[in-house]
Parts: C-alpha cells; structure tokens; sequence
C-alpha cells in the first residue's frame, strides 16, 4: 500500500502565510505612504486611512482590492489643520459622485470619472450666493438647468455647451419680469403670450416684436 507524504510546508511558505496581511493592521509602510485599516489577502480592503507622501493628502474611507472604493474623503492635512477637498463615491480608485470644495465655491453632483470635471447632474454653488442646479457636460451646462443670481433674478430652461438654447424662462425679481420664450445660443429670439413684462426701470427697451435682441431685454 503506497504511502502519502503529508503536506509540508516549506520555510519560506510559512513566512509567505505568517506575512500575509489580513484584518486590520495598525500601520504599513509602502513606498508612497502608510496605511493604517482592513486587510485581505495582502490587499488593501474594507475601512482605512492612507497618509500619502506626496502633497500631505490622506484618504480616509473604503478600500477594495487595494483601491479607493465605496465612500471616502480626500482631506489636504495642513500644519493645525485639515482641509477637506471631497468626499463622496469612488469606483476604482476614481472619483465619481460627491462634494468638491473649491476656491470659488462647493459643488454637489456627478463628475467625469477620476476627474474633477463636472459631468452629469449637479448643484454648483458660488460664494457670492449665485447657483447652478442641472446637468453639465465636460464643465459646461447642457440639457435642463436652472441658475440662480445672487440678487435672485434666476433662469430656467434648456442649455447646450454652457448657453441658453431652448425653451426656458427668466425672472427677474427686481423688478417683476417674467419671460418665457425661445433662446438660440445664449440669445432671446421669440417671446411667449404668457410672458409678463414690466419695464419699470429707466432705460429699459420696449419689446417690439417676437425676434427680440438680448440687449432689448432685461435679461440674463
């Protein structure tokens, strides 16, 4: 009757075994950074924290099969104190949902994947109060969108390539105008019945008929 040699494990197998990194692991050092979080596998996954090397930027969120994915933040680590740059969704390593903090302001919504061009549905908002709400394409608003002045005059309708071109409707609040009409790039070209204007402002033009100039309005 043959005999079965049992299953040795060589030295170097048990280091590989005793090595491998699975659960969490207080701090691994690799060469762009350390890790502290979740393991599988030798793999970064599941909940943790990378303090990157380059730029004092960590990310603090959910991993998988070493890379950003789930939810997670992107924060710049300064002398006494963080800032925060987003947080929201990744797939992949690439940022693709979430809250974007600028310079100029914050925006909420879809992006072009690992990037931070904004691409899809979204809610810009300025710091001087004036917003944006609808969908963009490669930075530029395109499709139904509604933008929002600081004064609160807004407009409301069709873009293509970051101007109006549609249907749409401003109001301006100032001086209780509404228009509803037809814009072809960025310009009114005809008016509707139901617009109510009101030129109570001097120096102000009358509206003379339905191919109406941007200039002849009071208008975004």
């Amino acid at each position: 009757m043959p005999k079965f040699k049992p299953n040795v494990l060589k030295r170097t197998q048990k280091l590989d075994l005793i090595s491998e990194k699975n659960g969490f692991r207080q701090a691994v050092y690799e060469w762009n950074g350390i890790y502290k979080g979740q393991w599988e596998k030798n793999m970064k996954s599941g909940r943790g924290i990378m303090f990157y090397n380059k730029n004092n930027i960590i990310y603090n969120g959910e991993w998988k099969e070493d890379m950003r994915h789930g939810f997670g933040k992107l924060i710049r680590q300064h002398y006494d104190h963080g800032e925060l740059i987003c947080e929201g969704h990744w797939i992949k390593n690439k940022f693709v949902k979430g809250i974007c903090y600028g310079r100029n302001g914050v925006y909420d919504g879809e992006y072009l994947p690992g990037t931070r061009i904004k691409h899809g549905f979204g809610t810009m908002r300025w710091n001087n109060n004036s917003a944006y709400t609808g969908f963009w394409i490669n930075n530029k608003y395109h499709g139904k969108g509604t933008f929002v002045e600081e004064n609160g005059c807004y407009w409301d309708g069709q873009w293509k390539c970051g101007l109006k071109n549609g249907e749409g409707t401003f109001v301006n609040k100032l001086i209780g105008q509404k228009v509803n009409g037809v814009w072809l790039n960025g310009s009114l070209v005809s008016i509707s019945s139901d617009s109510e204007l009101s030129f109570q402002r001097r120096g102000l033009q009358r509206v003379r008929n339905a191919n109406i100039k941007r200039r002849n309005l009071y208008i975004l």
